[in-house]
């Protein structure tokens, strides 16, 4: 339930969610930093007066009343003249300030409680926003699912022909599902629903709906599911309840709305909580046992809000700001925002939380510029993971052309796969659609032989996994353009003076800002400069023009060699090249036993930032614009000889076509 307290500098009083609890705000009124404690627990810390604290938007916008000014002398005013003249008629000045004050006091609380009646006393407070660079960001807690982490060994499941499925719903807490069919009464079609467990791999009962009605939703524990009635012209919601013996029996619920209404799609929030979405209408929140709209949403059809895996957050996206809106599903409040994000040009193309509830993804869109862009965020720490690019996909979506996770690092995005270390597509998976979640676990649809069939997703394969993972170690490059690099410059014997260091570290910086990286001495990715000396072939001869004597030298040439270097310092990419230098430079005064002469190695330090200067780097940070990542693989679902008892709903075992591209 909500936090009431009050602040102990000015009095004043605040109401915020119960997930605030323990937090540290200023208030707006005496700017004083105060912790949210529940009224009655003791405050463990305060804290102090110089903090850097998000400032508090109270329930209620209250303001010292204003105070009239009275005389100190407390002696009474006098009855008649003082002096010479007539007599003063009428009330004191002060009386008439004190009166037109407390007229102005009067309609300031007629005012205020008539926009409170109108506005059924409802409280706006400012929510909370996430921002990237926060030094106090805003985080959202955890909603996982039931059952996340835990393995699951389950069979492929047949849902029946392709032609007559018209959809597979899943309970999220359960691992139930219902298959809804057409199937052919007399001369009619009417739809079927069948539930069936996943586990035990078998038929629970099956239920054939009424004409004209289509299966919305399957709540989250397997016992209710959500109806049309009506068809495509309009439609009302009912509630269909499943009894212990798998029996299907309407119920008496009908939800509140227009009879005249098209049903886009619903899903369950909570176990009696329905969220329903109208084609060019509204999106309401449905308490299921009694059909009261428990809180009514203005968002576009064209976006379908993602739910945590819990059903305590949803969201939506306010593309007039750009801005991602987090909700709390038993009250419909906004609890947090994020953005803004990409401009008033974006549209919402698709998001999803991870089955752990800690992270959420958020696909936007610009048709004009036909480009779509991944943004990524830990909710549970408030920061922003990754942002990229992905291959545009379509102006009008489908049911493919959704985003989902799999397991924390990977999302899915029609038939490509993402890493988000690499932001980039690392493998492609086609004939599948995402199904739903179920005991946290991500589940797809496979199209084979004319049969859909519902299996876990568990992506990447581990066949799969160690492919990508060889190819991101060998191949992959582990920069882009904006991150940071440090320089490093080596040459043993023949290292530079220190001019000369600056000089090769500033020229080769010019030419790593001219690709667009940043220079830091502190970042983790060194690009390291080394000088070599390698001897080839015959001698070099010459006449000494001090002795006249004919001498000789190794015929030396002086290298250098680049090398990118990660944290752990592996080499990822490497180039070396010879420093051009002329013969009479080379042959120019001997080796002696302390080294080379200090002339010598500066004209060939300077004859390699000459080298340095106009060497154009071959971008080998910039990652690659492989779109459909180091392979693909074909799932498919062998069949089985089918059984009078099993069938239709027969388990099958999978196979998959892998293909690795060697790039």
């Amino acid at each position: 339930m909500p936090i009431s307290f009050g602040c102990p500098h000015c009095g004043r009083r605040f109401k915020v969610p119960d997930h605030l609890e323990g937090k540290r705000v200023r208030c707006q009124t005496c700017g004083r930093v105060i912790p949210i404690i529940r009224e009655g627990a003791q405050s463990v810390d305060s804290a102090g007066e110089g903090g850097d604290v998000p400032p508090l938007a109270g329930t209620v916008q209250r303001s010292p009343a204003p105070v009239a000014h009275v005389p100190t002398n407390e002696a009474p005013l006098p009855l008649g003249p003082v002096g010479p003249g007539h007599a003063r008629r009428g009330l004191p000045p002060a009386t008439i300030g004190l009166a037109v004050i407390g007229v102005v006091a009067v309609l300031g609380l007629v005012v205020v409680g008539v926009h409170a009646l109108f506005s059924g006393g409802a409280r706006q407070p400012s929510p909370p926003q996430m921002l990237d660079a926060s030094s106090q960001p805003w985080t959202l807690p955890p909603d996982p699912a039931s059952g996340v982490g835990k393995k699951l060994a389950i069979r492929p499941f047949d849902a029946g022909e392709t032609d007559n499925n018209s959809g597979v719903f899943l309970a999220r807490d359960v691992p139930n599902a219902v298959i809804a069919q057409h199937v052919s009464d007399g001369d009619a079609s009417v739809e079927q629903a069948t539930l069936c467990d996943l586990v035990q791999e078998r038929v629970l009962g099956s239920a054939r709906l009424p004409d004209g009605c289509t299966v919305l939703a399957l709540s989250p524990d397997g016992k209710e599911m959500a109806v049309a009635l009506g068809g495509s012209e309009g439609a009302q919601v009912a509630i269909w309840n499943w009894g212990a013996d798998a029996t299907c029996s309407e119920s008496a619920t009908r939800l509140e709305g227009e009879a005249r209404r098209t049903i886009k799609r619903a899903a369950y929030l909570a176990p009696a909580r329905l969220l329903v979405q109208e084609k060019l209408g509204k999106t309401r929140v449905y308490d299921t046992g009694t059909g009261k709209v428990e809180h009514l949403l203005d968002i576009e059809d064209s976006q379908w809000p993602a739910i945590s895996p819990g059903g305590r957050w949803f969201t939506t996206y306010d593309e007039s700001n750009s801005n991602v809106r987090f909700h709390e599903s038993s009250t419909g409040a906004i609890v947090g925002t994020l953005g803004p994000l990409q401009g008033e040009a974006a549209r919402f193309a698709s998001s999803a939380f991870s089955p752990d509830g800690e992270r959420f993804a958020l696909v936007l869109s610009r048709p004009e510029q036909r480009q779509q862009t991944v943004l990524c965020w830990d909710v549970n720490a408030g920061e922003q993971l990754a942002e990229f690019q992905i291959p545009y996909a379509s102006a009008v979506a489908s049911e493919e052309d959704v985003v989902w996770w799999c397991g924390s690092d990977h999302l899915m995005f029609g038939q490509r796969l993402y890493r988000l270390e690499v932001g980039g597509c690392v493998w492609c998976y086609t004939n599948v659609a995402p199904a739903g979640l179920c005991r946290g676990h991500p589940w797809i649809t496979v199209r084979d032989s004319g049969r859909k069939c519902l299996l876990l997703a568990d992506l990447p394969r581990s066949g799969d996994l160690a492919v990508i993972d060889e190819k991101i170690s060998s191949t992959w490059a582990m920069l882009q353009a904006g991150d940071a690099l440090r320089v490093e410059v080596r040459g043993g014997e023949r290292a530079p003076t220190a001019r000369l260091e600056r000089r090769v570290s500033r020229t080769v910086g010019e030419r790593l800002k001219s690709k667009g990286y940043r220079l830091d001495s502190y970042a983790a990715m060194c690009l390291r400069v080394t000088a070599l000396e390698e001897t080839e072939g015959e001698p070099l001869e010459y006449r000494d023009s001090w002795w006249m004597e004919r001498a000789s030298v190794p015929n030396t040439l002086f290298c250098l060699k680049l090398e990118l270097i990660d944290p752990k310092g592996a080499t990822r990419w490497e180039v070396q090249c010879e420093v051009p230098m002329p013969e009479e430079v080379r042959v120019r005064d001997p080796v002696y036993e302390n080294g080379v002469i200090e002339e010598v190695r500066e004209k060939h330090w300077e004859a390699a930032i000459d080298l340095l200067e106009g060497l154009e780097f071959p971008d080998p940070f910039q990652k690659s614009a492989l779109e459909n990542g180091f392979g693909f693989t074909d799932i498919r679902v062998r069949s089985a000889r089918a059984t009078r008892d099993a069938a239709p709903y027969l388990p099958r075992s999978t196979w998959f076509n892998r293909r690795t591209f060697d790039k």
